[in-house]
């Protein structure tokens, strides 16, 4: 009996132990069902919900631990389902897996709407794409993508994106936190860099946006909207956070800046903000600003900001190719002002310089580094290469480079090397750019040849862009400075472009063993001299009334010339560049041309062309003045092409002023080339109405031009 009770309590025991076991089994089930998104009714584009039981095969909702799947519509083949989330899901815990297929579009809506998954895969496919999305941000509402998981794979052509702000219904249209608000805004919206400005030679300071805003390490920031335009919403690009151990992105995340063909601003670049253990692959991850699509001088929206925080020490042994980029916007195809509306680079933050020291670089903005946050240098003692990527070094940083600097770019225009902030460039060896560009804030001093190679058309060009950085003395000295210790060549459609301290006047000062034009190049400095409304010959808000500098500027009318400025400069040393158009109220006016001053030892070889011309002007504005021109050679060889710094000419409004005054030339040689011909094609004219007489208040007066045959003795004057 006792034997038969221990048996008996055995069994139990057993039984017990079996239906716990099996309990366990059913629960260890549950939690790990395949929960699969309904899509056998998409056979149009449409939008279901996520949390409506209904849309999912077990007839509820995904729980923590279920693997959820978002399938392809198999209807029709090119029918996209967009499942809209606008709750964190789940409430708590993780799923176990999260699969969002092609063909599909997960929405986000809401700032704290997230998923977290302990894997989440967004599939390839070749025909069509998954993306992960956002709804945009309107003034009253904020939207983000927010992603949490152990694992994340973006696969190749898979998509996450984000839109920003989008504009407003009415003036001043720009809808975001990074500009100032005011009616009829002067440019582009900024966010981890500048817009640009609305209008050639306006200084980035009088720009209403001139500012950025956002977190450089932690950014979350929705990119503020350009202007609306007919059919056109040129949107910020939006924010995406995504916490994560293992990132790989083969395929795209990117909030970008929305461009517009035409007309209006464009979005500024949004924020992308990465917390991971490591990351890897070969896909792009971008912030960028909104670009322009054809020929026009829409004003570009600033790029956003980028930030990956990872372990560098797990780091290091994970291969990555993945492009970062917060480049600003820029033209895509020929605009007059190719150079004018280039938005200034958003920022890229790292936990340390790994992604800087990879072989191309493959990273397009200012680049910051470490806690605290430490601004990339480059310093090496061999070559150095940027391909496909434009690179900013700010002030903090450095470019010392000990062999050669090679620049290249392909389809893309704007890639190669900026350098803001004073921050120096010192190359040991030759600088070559082949459809890219060195762009300066400081001073570049090259040992070796600059060469900008030779290009089918200026969209594929190599270009050298100076600005010079501010100087409190006299006008024989200069802001910055480029040398070169061996020859520069400006190749066919390319340029170099010496712009001045809008503000202050400071100008740029290059000098090389020899000089060289080619045919269809130029070194062009129309426009970049004193800004609206700033130096010597501008009549400031007197917009009836033109700049002068060499020649006086014109009225619209005899009355108004009383308030036309005086010459001023030296004919024989022309170091000043010209004046800014006067112009009322919150309209756009525009920079005068400005200086190139060019002193080379041996040749100087002029068959493309030089120019320093002022801008014509706009509405309820007048015309900036012709800038100068001031050139020292050993030998000058005036060839196929022509030097001008020519006023601007007055439109038809009679509400504007006259034509601005012709600006300054001067040429000093030991021995000169050049024959009648090209001689005939130097000139500072005065801004010229062709309907009307030649005496009339409306035309601008010539300015001078000075031609020397003798040993030039170089004197320069530091500040």
């Amino acid at each position: 009996m006792i034997k038969s009770g221990l048996a008996f309590r055995r069994a139990f025991a057993l039984a017990a132990a079996l239906s716990a076991t099996l309990a366990a089994a059913t629960a260890s089930a549950a939690e790990g069902d395949t929960i699969t998104f309904i899509v056998s009714d998409v056979t149009a584009n449409m939008t279901k919900s996520w949390h409506d039981p209904g849309n999912w095969d077990l007839g509820r909702l995904p729980e923590a631990g279920d693997i959820v799947v978002l399938p392809r519509p198999t209807v029709d083949n090119y029918k996209i389902c967009t499942t809209s989330v606008t709750n964190a899901v789940p409430a708590t815990g993780k799923f176990k897996k999260v699969t969002v297929a092609p063909q599909q579009k997960l929405l986000f809506s809401g700032w704290e709407t997230k998923i977290s998954a302990e894997e989440m895969v967004i599939e390839f496919t070749w025909v069509t794409k998954a993306e992960v999305t956002c709804a945009p941000c309107t003034s009253s509402e904020t939207n983000r993508v927010w992603i949490v998981a152990d694992t994340l794979t973006v696969e190749k052509t898979a998509v996450i994106s984000a839109k920003g702000f989008v504009p407003l219904s009415a003036d001043p249209w720009l809808n975001g936190p990074c500009w100032d608000g005011v009616a009829s805004p002067t440019g582009a919206p900024a966010h981890g860099g500048y817009g640009a400005p609305a209008i050639s030679g306006m200084a980035i300071a009088t720009v209403n946006n001139a500012v950025t805003c956002g977190s450089l390490t932690a950014p979350l920031l929705p990119g503020s909207s350009g202007g609306r335009n007919v059919g056109i919403s040129p949107d910020g690009g939006g924010a995406i956070r995504i916490e994560a151990q293992t990132v790989t992105v083969n395929g795209s995340i990117s909030a970008n800046g929305t461009g517009t063909p035409y007309g209006s601003a464009t979005g500024a670049g949004g924020s992308i903000y990465i917390t991971c253990q490591t990351i890897a692959g070969s896909g792009t991850v971008s912030a960028e600003g909104g670009g322009v699509d054809a020929a026009s001088n829409s004003p570009c929206g600033g790029g956003g900001r980028i930030s990956v925080v990872y372990d560098p020490a797990l780091q290091r042994d994970v291969a990555c190719d993945v492009q970062f980029s917060a480049r600003g916007g820029y033209a895509k195809a020929l605009s007059n002002d190719r150079n004018r509306i280039l938005a200034r680079c958003g920022t890229l933050y790292f936990s340390d310089d790994t992604f800087a020291r990879r072989p191309g670089v493959h990273l397009s903005g200012k680049v910051f580094f470490g806690s605290p946050a430490t601004p990339l240098s480059i310093d090496t003692a061999g070559d150095f290469a940027i391909t496909n990527s434009l690179l900013e070094v700010c002030e903090g940083g450095y470019v010392r480079v000990g062999g050669d600097l090679i620049l290249n770019g392909t389809a893309v225009r704007k890639n190669g090397l900026w350098t803001s902030g004073g921050a120096p460039v010192e190359i040991g060896g030759d600088v070559i750019a082949e459809g890219a560009m060195l762009r300066a804030e400081g001073n570049v001093s090259v040992a070796g040849n600059l060469t900008l190679v030779e290009a089918a058309t200026p969209m594929a060009s190599g270009e050298v862009y100076v600005t010079a950085a501010p100087t409190n003395g006299t006008s024989a000295a200069y802001g910055s400075a480029v040398s070169v210790g061996g020859t520069w060549t400006i190749g066919a459609n390319c340029a170099y472009f010496p712009a001045c301290d809008p503000t202050n006047g400071a100008v740029v000062f290059a000098t090389a063993k020899n000089f060289v034009i080619q045919a269809g190049g130029e070194v062009n400095a129309d426009g970049l001299g004193w800004g609206p409304m700033c130096g010597p010959g501008s009549a400031g808000v007197y917009y009836t009334v033109s700049a002068s500098y060499g020649g006086k500027g014109g009225a619209n009318n005899a009355g108004n010339l009383a308030y036309v400025k005086e010459p001023y400069g030296n004919r024989e040393r022309p170091l000043d560049p010209g004046s800014g158009s006067g112009m009322a109220s919150d309209w756009t006016g525009a920079g005068g041309g400005g200086l190139v001053w060019i002193e080379v030892e041996k040749r100087l070889v002029v068959n493309g062309s030089i120019s320093a011309n002022g801008l014509d002007m706009g509405v309820y504005s007048s015309c900036s003045s012709g800038g100068g021109v001031y050139l020292v050679a050993g030998r000058f060889m005036g060839g196929a092409g022509g030097v001008t710094a020519t006023g601007g000419e007055p439109g038809n409004s009679a509400a504007g002023g006259g034509g601005g005054g012709g600006g300054r030339v001067a040429i000093i040689c030991a021995t000169d080339e050049s024959d009648a011909a090209f001689k005939a094609r130097v000139t500072a004219k005065g801004g010229f109405y062709s309907g009307k007489a030649e005496d009339d208040p409306w035309q601008g007066q010539d300015g001078t031009v000075y031609w020397k045959e003798r040993r030039p003795a170089t004197v320069i004057s530091l500040r």
